[in-house]
């Protein structure tokens, strides 16, 4: 018997770790009049071959209304690019791989999920909240 406990913590040890998380926390500023920032950048993640996950959501503090932000991801490829454009032209000329429509009040908003595939190589994945149509002005 001591023999068999063995041999499955030996296997146990062997097996490598195939998950892996990151949890990123922050403040954004976001609003719609002019001079307003209307681009934050949200975090990097990177992403081994194969497919990965991930989940957002957002919550705006102070104002009891609905609102809508858009989350852009961009391949680690299109970043550079992506950052030399003025903030709202930047999903319209490097497109974002992925935009999602988050929505909140200021309760936590639905968790808003994806998936990201690489097939030839790992990538960085980039994560911006973007508020370029529409009016924000309290932080999310």
């Amino acid at each position: 018997m001591a023999s068999l406990v063995a041999l499955i913590v030996a296997i146990a040890a062997s097996v490598p770790l195939v998950v892996e998380g990151k949890l990123e926390t922050g403040v954004a500023l976001l609003g719609a009049q002019e001079g307003d920032p209307r681009w934050h950048y949200a975090g990097k993640f990177g992403y081994a071959i194969g497919a990965g996950s991930y989940d957002v959501r957002v919550r705006v503090r102070g104002l009891a209304e609905m609102v809508s932000v858009n989350l852009e991801v961009y391949l680690d490829e299109e970043w550079d690019r992506a950052q030399s454009l003025p903030a709202c032209r930047r999903s319209l000329i490097t497109p974002a791989r992925k935009t999602h429509v988050l929505r909140a009040t200021d309760e936590w908003g639905p968790w808003m999920g994806g998936v990201l595939e690489q097939n030839v190589r790992p990538h960085i994945w980039y994560f911006a909240l973007s508020k370029c149509i529409g009016h924000v002005t309290n932080s999310i």
